[in-house]
């Protein structure tokens, strides 16, 4: 049980680093809205928008029909489709696969495992794929020049997506079982009732898919680095704007864009009711207070400390080894 909600408390920075003589309020608030948060609010506005028109239902389940009753097949399938979109988990509450037979119970097991890898595995190939992408792209660009280092998004997939796709097939490797065997007759049958029931393609889904490939086109080549991208057509080549900047416009439109224009009372794919009560506004919040600690530890005494522990457990292997393994404890408890 909390004492206080995360996003509640993500806001105590704001209170305790004036109070403490650490930083000012208004130096602190600042950084609850960089670049990079707005840009992570709007990657997570477009998820949302994406489970409001139920594509991700659609993309998984067509998936799951497509590859067939072969549980090496599905599961390959289920890992790749939720490293790239995220959909997994809904596409296994959709197959209901809670009632499934006692033989075939363990492969639900495994189908979970594989969405899990997928997901972690997947977000590393694309820098708006998770909010800690976000946070290192935005930690290089605070400390160096544009001309010295900058990490683009065709830089990143380029980084990226070579050891992405080596550690999808390595965890499947590890999660598959040899044997070949298929899931029931009744479970296939369930996930294409599944399926029909979705009906037809609506123009609410086509809307989100479209909006969706013109904001990633838009990400990709606003400075693809081999050829000249449309940011060079602005002032400066572009160095005014952000991947933020596409974002905000998408997410916005996404507000006006109806769900059925034929409809009597035409309604937005998104409306504020939906984002105050299912956007993870926690989410924001919570790495707003990571820049604000770390703009605590920066301006403070903390810093210096911290790069002398460090230098010395270098010169140091058992002390390494030490902060190495607190390290490793700490993760997995903030992780859980």
């Amino acid at each position: 049980m909390e004492v206080a909600p995360t996003g509640i408390t993500s806001l105590l920075p704001i209170f305790l680093f004036p109070v403490l003589g650490i930083s000012s309020a208004k130096q602190i608030c600042q950084v609850y809205f960089k670049d990079s948060i707005v840009l992570f609010f709007c990657t997570l506005a477009m998820t949302l928008a994406v489970e409001e028109t139920n594509l991700h239902k659609r993309i998984a389940l067509k998936l799951l029909c497509k590859v067939g009753t072969r549980k090496q097949t599905m599961l390959l399938g289920f890992m790749g489709t939720t490293a790239f979109l995220n959909v997994g988990e809904m596409a296994i509450e959709s197959g209901n696969f809670d009632k499934l037979k006692k033989d075939d119970r363990g492969f639900a097991k495994a189908l979970v495992l594989a969405c899990a890898h997928g997901s972690l595995i997947g977000g590393t190939a694309i820098i708006t794929s998770t909010g800690p992408n976000l946070v290192f792209r935005e930690i290089i660009q605070s400390s160096y020049a544009e001309h010295e280092i900058s990490v683009s998004y065709v830089q990143w997939m380029m980084f990226a997506m070579p050891p992405m796709m080596l550690y999808l097939l390595a965890s499947f490797a590890v999660i598959t079982s040899k044997e070949e065997q298929r899931i029931s007759f009744a479970v296939e049958k369930k996930i294409k009732c599944a399926y029909d029931e979705l009906g037809k393609f609506t123009f609410a889904e086509k809307s989100i898919l479209a909006w969706f490939i013109l904001l990633m086109a838009s990400w990709i080549m606003r400075k693809p680095g081999f050829i000249p991208g449309w940011g060079d057509l602005f002032p400066d080549h572009g160095k005014l704007l952000s991947d933020s900047v596409p974002a905000v416009l998408v997410v916005f439109l996404l507000f006006a864009w109806p769900k059925d224009p034929f409809a009597k009372d035409p309604t937005p794919i998104l409306n504020w009711d939906v984002m105050k009560k299912r956007f993870a506004w926690s989410c924001v919040l919570l790495i707003g207070a990571g820049y604000a600690i770390s703009e605590g530890v920066e301006v403070s005494s903390v810093n210096p400390i911290l790069k002398n522990c460090i230098i010395k457990c270098r010169h140091n292997s058992r002390s390494c080894l030490w902060f190495d393994g607190l390290n490793l404890v700490c993760n997995h408890l903030i992780a859980h």
